[in-house]
């Protein structure tokens, strides 16, 4: 796993937890079209000069507050995307990183509070279009893509009643390197972690439509270059735990296969580095 998925994922994870004039955009961000999704009313934008190498994401009661990202996460986030779905970057949308604040007018706060996961973080499109000037469309190219189906013997992981606490599925997670645990989650979250940590779409093919508990244990395969990148001294191989496609079958009762399909893919037409404020 590259450095930008690594920090993408750990964006992900803090966010789920907390959650537990612009040029005209052809984008359609990831959001349920019947919701009243509000507009930030102010959004600063300022280069990170922390040289820390963590990035960190939370969803605050009036928007979010981001730190040491790069616009490729708000792409990714905004958007609902893997990295290999986004054509046409230029080099410093990975690589030059920001801390950005997002907030809505005090009206706006109650109907913000009502949002999903998904929702909330569709947002971050405004983001894009309003500070990074974003211009892009939407093709559909054939990509390699994993299909996520029930493996020979059936599922090995518990179905839950849904938690009430937890808008559509969210259920609780706790991701850390080699290790997913979930109670009372949908499929779709899952999927998302897991399209996230192999870098390619996963398409659900197993029409499990309810709440589940899932414990995932895997043999990450990026020791050395993980640490490196942290400048910290490299992880020790983790040879006793499985590689992550043996883990899915043997832990979940889930097979991942590699095949090629089409994919809804967001070409960059225009984007610029922002202004400060």
């Amino acid at each position: 796993m590259d450095l930008r998925r690594s920090l993408l994922l750990a964006t992900v994870v803090l966010a789920l937890s907390t959650f537990a004039g612009a040029e005209p955009s052809e984008t359609t961000p990831a959001t349920d079209a019947a919701a009243v999704v509000p507009q930030f009313d102010v959004i600063s934008v300022k280069p990170d000069k922390t040289g820390d190498g963590r990035t960190g994401m939370q969803f605050t009661p009036s928007g979010f507050i981001i730190t040491n990202a790069a616009a490729h996460m708000l792409l990714m986030e905004g958007y609902n995307l893997t990295a290999e779905r986004v054509i046409g970057e230029p080099g410093w949308v990975t690589s030059e990183r920001f801390d950005m604040e997002g907030k809505v007018a005090g009206p706006d706060v109650p109907a913000l509070e009502k949002l999903t996961f998904d929702q909330r973080r569709s947002m971050f499109a405004q983001v894009l279009t309003d500070r990074f000037k974003l211009v892009a469309h939407h093709e559909t190219r054939e990509l390699p893509v994993y299909v996520l189906t029930v493996a020979k013997g059936g599922t090995k992981f518990k179905e839950v009643p849904p938690d009430p606490g937890h808008s559509k599925g969210a259920g609780r997670f706790m991701v850390s390197r080699g290790k997913i645990s979930a109670q009372g989650t949908a499929m779709p979250f899952l999927l998302t972690i897991l399209s996230r940590q192999l870098g390619r779409t996963i398409i659900d093919k197993t029409g499990l439509t309810g709440n589940y508990d899932i414990l995932l244990q895997w043999s990450p395969e990026d020791n050395v270059s993980r640490g490196a990148e942290a400048g910290a001294p490299p992880a020790p191989p983790e040879e006793s735990a499985p590689s992550i496609f043996t883990a899915v079958q043997e832990q979940l009762g889930l097979k991942l296969e590699s095949t090629k399909g089409p994919v809804d893919v967001l070409v960059i037409d225009h984007i610029e580095k922002p202004t400060e404020n």
